[in-house]
């Protein structure tokens, strides 16, 4: 049976600091229909802090939801890389061990179309469009394993 990690971008401001949070996508919860499939289901928020680096003892925290259902919150400071399959390999608690080559990691992906309309000037919606294209994975940036991804999508008109 295969364990399913779920993760989506979502920012939000904190302060003079941004903080990427990557919590669960809407669309996902069509997968959850297919529970029985999974032996464990885990939440995974993963945010970086406006510090340098995040104390080990508040690296992560687990919640039990149910038997099978966690959340886990997953925390790195602003000049730390994030790598989650490293941490989540750190806790091999009673309840939740993590195997990366036997997990499945479910990320959302938005794609922004453009949409003439008043409001923003075209030039700068067609620059910001060119600028979320060109960033980078979250799935390289949070260290996945590139053959356990999955990336359930949205579109977004601008």
């Amino acid at each position: 049976m295969a364990r399913i990690l779920i993760l989506e971008r979502l920012n939000r401001r904190i302060g003079a600091a941004h903080r990427y949070v990557w919590t669960v996508a809407a669309c996902i919860v069509v997968t959850l229909l297919a529970f029985p499939l999974h032996e464990r289901v885990v939440l995974v928020t993963v945010s970086v802090l406006p510090i340098p680096r995040a104390a080990e003892s508040q690296r992560i925290s687990i919640e039990r939801l149910s038997q099978r259902f966690f959340r886990v919150e997953i925390h790195f400071g602003f000049m730390e890389e994030p790598d989650v399959p490293a941490v989540l390999n750190q806790y091999n608690g009673n309840d939740l061990s993590f195997e990366p080559m036997q997990t499945s990691f479910f990320l959302g992906r938005e794609t922004i179309l453009l949409k003439v309309t008043k409001g923003m000037a075209h030039w700068r919606k067609k620059l910001f469009v060119a600028m979320f294209r060109n960033a980078g994975s979250p799935s390289a940036y949070l260290k996945l394993p590139p053959n356990r991804v999955v990336e359930l999508g949205a579109q977004f008109v601008l």
